[in-house]
C-alpha cells in the first residue's frame, strides 16, 4: 500500500515498466501433494503456465490503473523445462515415489510479459520448483529510477529531494520508513 500511495502521489513520475514475482521454494509441498491432498500437485501435473500470477501482478496492476482507464492488451508466457520437483522427490522421497516418476507439466520457471494499452510493460516470474529464498520481486521502473517495496535505487540525496519535494507532510512521514539507503 505504501508503494501504491507513493505512485498515486506522483513520487515515481511516469511509470514505464513493472516487475512482479512469485518466487518460493515449494518443492516439498508440491511433491507431497498427493499424500497431503494438496491442490497444487494437480496444477503442476496438468498445466504449463503462470498458475499463480496474482501475487506478482497485484501491485503492478494497481499502479498502472488496470481496469481504471488502462488495460492489458497483449500477454505472452514462456516456461522453462521442468526438473525441480522430480529431482527433489527422487532425492528426498526415493526414485519410486510417484512425484519422482510423474511427468510434471509446469516448467520450473514461467516468465510472462504483458503489454498495457498506455504503453507500459509488466514482467512476471513464477518460480516455485527450484531452491531459492521467498521473494515477490516487485519493482516499479519510471523514467528517472526504480522503486521496490522496501528499497529504492535512487541515491540517498535524490530520495531526500523527492520526499521533501512532495507537498504532503503526512505521506512524507510515512514514506521515510519504507526506504532503505543505497550505499
Amino acid at each position: 500500500m505504501a508503494v501504491l500511495n507513493m505512485v498515486r502521489q506522483g513520487l515515481f513520475g511516469e511509470i514505464i515498466h513493472c516487475r512482479g514475482s512469485y518466487e518460493h521454494d515449494l518443492r516439498e509441498e508440491v511433491a507431497m501433494g498427493i499424500e497431503n491432498r494438496h491442490y497444487r500437485i494437480h496444477y503442476y501435473l496438468n498445466r504449463n503456465g503462470d498458475v499463480y500470477p496474482t501475487h506478482g501482478l497485484g501491485l503492478a496492476a494497481a499502479c498502472l490503473n488496470i481496469n481504471r482507464g488502462n488495460r492489458f492488451i497483449c500477454l505472452t508466457s514462456i516456461a522453462s523445462k521442468s526438473r525441480g520437483i522430480n529431482l527433489w522427490a527422487h532425492e528426498h522421497l526415493g526414485k519410486d515415489h510417484i512425484a519422482a516418476r510423474s511427468r510434471i507439466a509446469l516448467g520450473d520457471i514461467v516468465t510472462t510479459m504483458i503489454q498495457c494499452a498506455h504503453g507500459e510493460t509488466i514482467l512476471l516470474t513464477h518460480d516455485t520448483s527450484l531452491p531459492r529464498p521467498y521473494s515477490r520481486g516487485g519493482r516499479i521502473q519510471e523514467r528517472r529510477g526504480s522503486g521496490w517495496k522496501t528499497a529504492m535505487s535512487f541515491t540517498w540525496k535524490e530520495l531526500v529531494q523527492r520526499i521533501n519535494g512532495n507537498r504532503s507532510t503526512a505521506i512524507r512521514k510515512s514514506m521515510s520508513i519504507h526506504y532503505v539507503r543505497n550505499f
